[in-house]
């Protein structure tokens, strides 16, 4: 064993097939001819989904490389999520959670672990693993979520009181998360590159659907099903289309997901002339390159609007039961949030606007609004 040791922590080496200098050079371990590269720190940061959460997470490993230039960036997410990561170069290693990943996990070593999930299963795993410094989120003897060090107090606090902390909260999600894992914030943005087969797709999309030099205003009327009430209403965005044709010389893009299929076709229905419709089976990576052509994008807080942030496009960006002061749209877009008392309760109860037969937090945001928050930035 000892004869290997100083092996190990190269980051070339993986134990079992040659690596990667072998195949340019023939070098060896014992012939080595300078590709040595000795790990310093082996950092370990869980972050599984949502989608739109692991994107403004990424700043976060700019600068951990920048304070660590000699780590090993381990990054455990869900498959769902592993493509917009695939080419973050500050990732040395994505590793996919599934159930035979504990094994593995379990018996490596970690100078750092950051857990930045507030989820029972993976706070008990990075309560289990072998770190040296362990920071964010655990599993206590009660059973209950806990922070593992101070600089996760402010948000595992923030998440336990809605109409309190929550609204009060001037700190967006980078600040918190940069906090938890004991770095400076200096508004670093999203890591998030397309590559060349994303790129030829939205060229292609683009020279048979548009192909002039008019400006792109990309449209997401979608919202996760988990939280409803994040989406505008489709009277709204169909309103929004007429007038947008009407009174502006732009290309107007429809985006969609599978989960969006009926009401694409319910806001297409009659505007299919004032339109270009994207589809609804875009992969993810397609999708954010055809989001890439737009000038700006207006969606609701969902996946999208993460994309569009991280493309850094002109945002405008739709708010009601999340709470608009966490995200960060780095100076190149408004947020409209709706007229209620009550914005902010992320839907953990039903809503109270909806039982007393009132105009929820979305429906209470005005096209006049959105339209002319499009005008001023186009």
């Amino acid at each position: 064993m000892k004869d290997y040791v100083w092996k190990f922590d190269c980051r070339h080496f993986d134990g079992y097939k040659p690596c990667k200098p072998y195949f340019s050079d023939r070098s060896t371990c014992d012939k080595c001819n300078g590709h040595y590269d000795p790990i310093k720190e082996r950092i370990l940061l869980i972050k599984l989904d949502a989608l739109g959460d692991v994107l403004r997470t990424t700043p976060l490993s700019y600068a951990l490389k920048k304070k660590y230039p000699n780590s090993y960036l381990t990054w455990l997410t869900k498959d769902t999520s592993s493509p917009i990561l695939k080419n973050n170069h500050y990732i040395d290693r994505i590793l996919i959670y599934k159930p035979d990943i504990n094994n593995q996990l379990t018996v490596e070593k970690f100078d750092i672990l950051i857990n930045l999930d507030k989820n029972i299963d993976i706070a008990a795993l990075a309560t289990l693993l072998n770190a040296d410094k362990k920071l964010g989120f655990g599993l206590n003897g009660y059973g209950k979520i806990y922070p593992m060090n101070d600089g996760a107090k402010d948000h595992y606090n923030i998440c336990l009181d809605n109409f309190g902390k929550g609204i009060s909260n001037t700190k967006t999600h980078q600040e918190m998360a940069f906090e938890t894992a004991e770095i400076p914030y200096n508004g670093e943005e999203y890591v998030f590159e397309l590559g060349k087969e994303e790129s030829e797709f939205a060229n292609d999309f683009y020279k048979k659907h548009i192909n002039n030099d008019l400006k792109i205003v990309g449209i997401n009327p979608g919202a996760s099903s988990r939280y409803p009430h994040k989406r505008w209403t489709t009277e709204g965005y169909r309103s929004l289309i007429e007038r947008i044709s009407n009174e502006m010389n732009v290309n107007l893009l429809l985006f969609g997901g599978l989960e969006e299929i009926e009401t694409s076709k319910i806001i297409k229905s009659g505007l299919e002339d004032k339109l270009i419709d994207t589809g609804n089976n875009n992969s993810l990576l397609e999708f954010a390159s055809l989001l890439n052509l737009c000038n700006i994008v207006v969606t609701g807080d969902t996946s999208a609007m993460h994309l569009a942030i991280a493309l850094k496009k002109k945002v405008v960006a739709l708010f009601g039961p999340t709470r608009p002061n966490e995200i960060d749209l780095y100076g190149r877009g408004q947020k409209i949030s709706g007229k209620v008392e009550c914005l902010g309760c992320y839907e953990v109860i039903p809503c109270i606007k909806d039982a007393a037969s009132l105009p929820n937090c979305m429906q209470t945001i005005s096209v006049d609004e959105v339209y002319n928050t499009i005008k001023s930035l186009l």
